[in-house]
């Protein structure tokens, strides 16, 4: 049974021994199983402060299906969490723009204790989320911005649709809050930026305009790797793959043996995370380990 500790500042929920080992463990349709299993154990402590398998102590709602998956281990695929391990350097950058509470935060800050992660977040109580998990874990290197990434610097409303930060899209009209959007290129020049690692984009319909605002990077291949949640019911992927490609970058998917293959708009599925990594890196630098072509 999962059970809270009294760790000073507030009671901190500890995974039972049985989660604690599987944590770590890869085996298909993980989350899933493990719902299953401490779903209910987990729900009943509502939200609350959580011990991760990393060492980092975040606040959680466990009623949240999205928040469990975090206590399960590496968030989203695990092969892209190792392929971050083998490939950004401790002094990286990283962008997480649609930071949200933070899921994907957790991960990258310790991989760049000598870097920093960047998170964009438009939200206004996500970004408070972020903010109070951030201030318990003062020793992550992470700069938070209030806003979204566009083609140019503007004023925009955001729609939040129903009570989660990950629903929320970006548009013109009726909106529930305002929000200021920056140019990926303007960002990277107020803070002295002059090579991403790794850019986490996941906009919720905005990525075409996010690109278009980072065109100067992209075409100079000052992005080393993108990570890009696609969503192919209307084409929206295969559009952005494209794009990406006219720009110099190649798409990979992780197989579920945890290799790379090369993907093209037209065999993108209904719903991927896609890896974007410049074309001359996969032609001409071999430390791009894993990476199957054929």
């Amino acid at each position: 049974m999962c059970y809270l500790i009294n760790a000073g500042f507030a009671k901190v929920l500890k995974p039972c021994v049985p989660l604690q080992w599987l944590q770590p463990k890869v085996f298909p349709h993980k989350l899933g199983i493990m719902d299953c299993f401490f779903r209910s154990h987990l729900a009943r402590h509502r939200t609350t402060w959580v011990n991760l398998n990393n060492g980092i102590r975040w606040k959680l709602d466990m009623m949240d299906s999205c928040h469990r998956w975090i206590v399960y281990g590496d968030y989203e695929s695990v092969f892209f969490h190792r392929w971050l391990k083998e490939h950004i350097p401790k002094n990286g950058v990283i962008i997480d723009s649609g930071a949200n509470i933070g899921q994907f935060v957790i991960f990258f800050a310790p991989l760049v204790p000598n870097g920093m992660v960047v998170a964009v977040e438009p939200v206004d109580f996500a970004l408070e989320w972020l903010r109070e998990c951030l201030k318990a874990n003062s020793f992550l290197n992470v700069d938070v911005v209030q806003g979204a990434l566009g083609e140019k610097k503007e004023m925009a409303g955001i729609e939040i649709i129903g009570c989660t930060a990950g629903n929320s899209r970006i548009k013109t009209g009726d909106s529930t809050q305002s929000v200021v959007v920056y140019p990926l290129v303007e960002l990277c020049h107020d803070k002295k930026i002059r090579y991403i690692d790794l850019w986490k984009l996941d906009v919720e319909g905005y990525e075409l305009q996010a690109l278009k605002g980072a065109e100067p990077l992209l075409r100079s291949q000052s992005v080393g790797a993108l990570w890009m949640e696609m969503h192919n019911g209307h084409g929206e992927s295969r559009a952005l793959c494209r794009h990406l490609q006219e720009l110099g970058y190649r798409c990979y998917l992780f197989d579920s043996y945890g290799n790379l293959r090369e993907s093209t708009a037209d065999k993108l599925p209904p719903f991927s995370y896609g890896l974007y990594l410049p074309a001359n890196k996969i032609q001409h630098d071999n430390v791009v380990r894993g990476v199957v072509t054929d």
